[in-house]
C-alpha cells in the first residue's frame, strides 16, 4: 500500500522563500497526499503565494507562534504521514 504523505509548512511572512519551496514541491516524482500552508498572521503576501498554488490548502492561525501553527496543520492533517517543515530553508 502507497503512504500517504502530509507536507505541514507553518508560514510566517515567508514571501521571500515561499515561492521557491512550493515550486520544489510541484516538481516531486512522488506527489504528497497533501500541502498544507498554515499562515501564522503574516504581514506579507505569504497567503497571495499560496493561493496560487491549486495543491496547497491554505490555513489560517490567529494566534502568534510556529507551534500555533504546527498545531493548527496537525490538526487538519487528514490522518497521514506528516512531514512538518518548522521553518523553511533553501540553499
Amino acid at each position: 500500500m502507497k503512504q500517504r504523505v502530509s507536507l505541514i509548512i507553518p508560514a510566517y511572512n515567508e514571501e521571500r522563500y515561499l515561492k521557491r519551496c512550493l515550486d520544489s514541491v510541484a516538481l516531486q516524482a512522488e506527489p504528497l497526499f497533501e500541502v498544507l500552508v498554515v499562515n501564522n498572521n503574516s504581514t506579507d503576501k505569504t497567503a497571495e503565494i499560496a493561493r496560487r498554488y491549486g495543491f496547497v490548502e491554505l490555513l489560517q492561525e490567529p494566534r502568534q507562534g510556529r507551534s500555533y501553527a504546527q498545531r493548527a496543520g496537525f490538526d487538519a492533517d487528514r490522518k497521514s504521514t506528516r512531514l512538518n517543515s518548522s521553518h523553511i530553508t533553501i540553499s
